[in-house]
């Protein structure tokens, strides 16, 4: 084998092989981002009594996954809650006296807005309950690196989620 006849097979080796690879558009990159982060930011939590289950809560930590929310002012949450039927409330506002959120213990909420599930903040997380109801949350920003953020209610007891913030 001539040393030109060597290049040249090696040359159509590489085509040939890379000519055949899949490659991954940009724009599925940042959203696979987007989704790991998402991910990584979510947790779940229920309120159980008397061994039912009167509550689940799933929320996002938004701050590191959206550029809307990457600022000190505000720590926001896209917060999914489904409430069992025998519960017989629903969450009306950030006064409601059934249901209440906190953050580290603070219940000076910021805004709070119920979401249709078309919202584009839906978009954002890698699950959604269609029985759930989703609120933007806000609140003022917290200086503490652990958030914790507290769904409670009156009657039944509370879910704790603890989220873990860049500072």
């Amino acid at each position: 084998m001539t040393k030109k006849t060597f290049l040249l097979s090696i040359i159509f080796s590489v085509l040939f092989l890379t000519g055949c690879t899949h490659k991954i558009p940009l724009s599925q990159l940042n959203k696979e981002k987007m989704h790991e982060l998402s991910i990584v930011n979510t947790r779940k939590g229920e309120i159980v009594s008397s061994q039912e289950t009167k509550a689940i809560i799933v929320a996002t930590y938004l701050n590191p996954i959206n550029v809307d929310f990457i600022n000190n002012k505000e720590d926001v949450f896209l917060v999914g809650v489904y409430i069992s039927n025998d519960t017989g409330a629903k969450i009306k506002s950030s006064a409601d006296p059934f249901y209440k959120f906190s953050l580290n213990g603070d219940t000076d909420i910021t805004d709070i807005q119920k979401l249709n599930l078309h919202s584009k903040y839906l978009k954002l997380v890698p699950l959604i309950n269609k029985w759930a109801e989703y609120y933007l949350v806000k609140f003022p920003a917290k200086k503490s690196r652990i958030l914790t953020l507290t769904f409670e209610n009156k009657d039944y007891g509370k879910a704790v989620l603890t989220f873990e913030k860049a500072i």
